[in-house]
């Protein structure tokens, strides 16, 4: 069976609109350490979010760049990175981390985005995200982190109605595989 890229895209912008609004209800769920399905939702919104990351590249690699190409890898390794456990070592909390590498991610692939004139509101919504998690580490306003979720969880549902919306063909060079 041979899947297409049509068919991985289409798998990547319903993992966008999924993961999305699971991401914009969690941000409105209070945290509690060490809660099983909290943390099940947790990974099940990093996986579908990794996966839409790669559909998003892959739609749009002919036009982003290899500033498209980093950001997006930076992003499914900061995806990867906090599936699981968030264990603090060395000193370091991976989770914060990882989760700083995805935001500023997604938002530099936005500016490639909106460079090359695709996805404009969802890459807004990812340079939004950005900000409000930058007021929050200076500000320390709550609602920050809140707003922050639900301006990152809308820029990938918004992206995966895009994906479903085009119809253009690839913008992507042909292959032979």
């Amino acid at each position: 069976m041979t899947i297409s890229p049509y068919i991985l895209l289409m798998i990547g912008a319903w993992a966008a609109m999924s993961g999305g609004a699971l991401r914009i209800t969690t941000a409105f769920i209070p945290f509690t350490p060490e809660t099983a399905w909290l943390e099940a939702l947790y990974a099940l919104i990093d996986v579908l979010m990794l996966v839409a990351t790669l559909a998003i590249y892959i739609r749009y690699m002919a036009v982003i760049g290899l500033v498209g190409l980093l950001a997006a890898a930076a992003a499914m390794l900061g995806f990867a990175s906090i599936i699981g456990p968030d264990p603090v070592m060395f000193g370091i909390d991976f989770y914060r981390l990882g989760a700083g590498i995805i935001v500023i991610s997604m938002a530099l692939l936005g500016v490639q985005l909106l460079r090359a004139k695709q996805q404009h509101l969802a890459a807004a919504l990812w340079l939004l995200a950005l900000g409000f998690a930058l007021g929050l580490s200076v500000l320390a306003i709550p609602g920050l982190l809140v707003a922050s979720g639900v301006a990152f969880g809308l820029g990938f549902v918004i992206a995966g109605i895009r994906l479903l919306q085009e119809d253009d063909g690839l913008a992507m060079p042909e292959s032979n595989c």
